[in-house]
């Protein structure tokens, strides 16, 4: 979507911004209003009539949740916060940027089927389970949550 140029590939893991930005965004006193920090950043970026910029050859390592729970956990947290947390913030914005046609996401979730069915299933049962709890979840976000263990050094 628009040459990954949209809200869907922005994380802050591997987030920079311009001095520009940094002096024009304005963070809410409470920062419960706002949501994960990275969709902060880009829909101040938008509102500010700036352009975000991906950039498809950067490199990043990170490590990603090593069990359901703790996947699921951070899913539920990314969601809440992306789809309703700053959606009370931004508004119609937010709508708009999250915006994509049905055929277009029916036609990649049908490329992914073909090449991992069961993983396919999987990730649509995930998804779905976080998207409900996210939404059954109280509306204010919580800054502080719970560290994702690792069971590498086990």
């Amino acid at each position: 979507i628009n040459k990954g140029n949209n809200v869907y590939t922005v994380d802050g893991k591997a987030l920079c911004i311009t001095k520009e930005l940094s002096n024009r965004i304005r963070f809410p006193k409470d920062i419960k209003l706002m949501g994960n920090v990275d969709k902060y950043i880009y829909f101040s970026c938008i509102k500010n009539k700036l352009k975000y910029k991906y950039v498809k050859d950067a490199e990043m390592y990170f490590k990603c949740p090593s069990t359901i729970r703790d996947f699921t956990k951070w899913q539920i947290r990314n969601y809440k916060s992306n789809r309703y947390v700053v959606r009370k913030m931004w508004g119609k914005l937010v709508d708009r940027e999250y915006k994509m046609s049905n055929s277009k996401f029916m036609f990649y979730k049908m490329i992914e089927f073909a090449k991992n069915p069961l993983g396919s299933i999987a990730i649509l049962l995930l998804g779905v389970y976080c998207t409900i709890n996210a939404k059954n979840q109280k509306e204010v976000f919580e800054i502080k949550w719970d560290t994702v263990q690792t069971t590498k050094d086990l």
